[in-house]
């Protein structure tokens, strides 16, 4: 993901896209810290926040940077160093990163440690039920995965995806036979039968699992 947003980096920063995309090139430093919102914070599809940013005398804000599709916000709202950021409304439930883009002295880019913002989407607060892809799992060997998608229903019958929310929750009934990670990955471990819930909110629902 940091590809995609040091290319967009280029092109706000003014250098060439050849050397924007080679990581190595671009300096991480902790002369550039993003200082607000704290790290994890829960945002909305749709909102605008303020990003603080603190930078050494010898380091220019450019730009806050988000992955796709954040994107870049290079207009500081409040003197040098805060920047008002919009979360387009139809970003899809999940977690992105963004950082600060800057120049030193000697005009080369140097970008902050990225910081992780939850994107959720309000109307999910709405949800009354949940259902899963796929309904059952059958794993034929083991170290084999495959991902849930859990899309949650509204009262008026539309549907959210809510597989990468921070308030869903995956847990194995049986996790020698077969484990699930935060992001609803599940993995055969072990021959046997097991369960995986899944919470959002007051909803739940499972899967059955089944490992040869």
């Amino acid at each position: 993901m940091i590809r995609t947003m040091v290319m967009v980096a280029a092109l706000v920063l003014g250098v060439s896209v050849c050397l924007a995309q080679s990581q190595d090139r671009l300096r991480i430093t902790a002369l550039l810290r993003i200082t607000s919102p704290a790290d994890r914070t829960i945002v909305y599809a749709g909102e605008t926040i303020s990003v603080s940013v603190s930078a050494d005398p010898s380091v220019t804000v450019v730009a806050v940077i988000g992955e796709d599709p954040i994107g870049a916000t290079h207009e500081p709202t409040a003197g040098p160093v805060q920047f008002s950021l919009t979360i387009p409304p139809r970003t899809p439930v999940d977690e992105y990163h963004i950082r600060a883009f800057g120049r030193i002295s000697a005009g080369r880019p140097v970008a902050s440690e990225p910081i992780t913002l939850f994107v959720e989407n309000r109307l999910a607060s709405g949800v009354r039920s949940l259902r899963v892809e796929p309904r059952l799992l059958r794993f034929e060997a083991l170290g084999h995965f495959m991902p849930l998608r859990v899309v949650g229903t509204l009262p008026d019958r539309s549907e959210i995806d809510l597989s990468y929310s921070v308030t869903t929750t995956y847990a194995s009934t049986d996790t020698k036979v077969a484990t699930v990670d935060k992001r609803g990955v599940v993995t055969a471990v072990g021959p046997g039968k097991a369960v995986i819930s899944i919470r959002f909110a007051g909803a739940r629902t499972a899967v059955p699992v089944e490992v040869k």
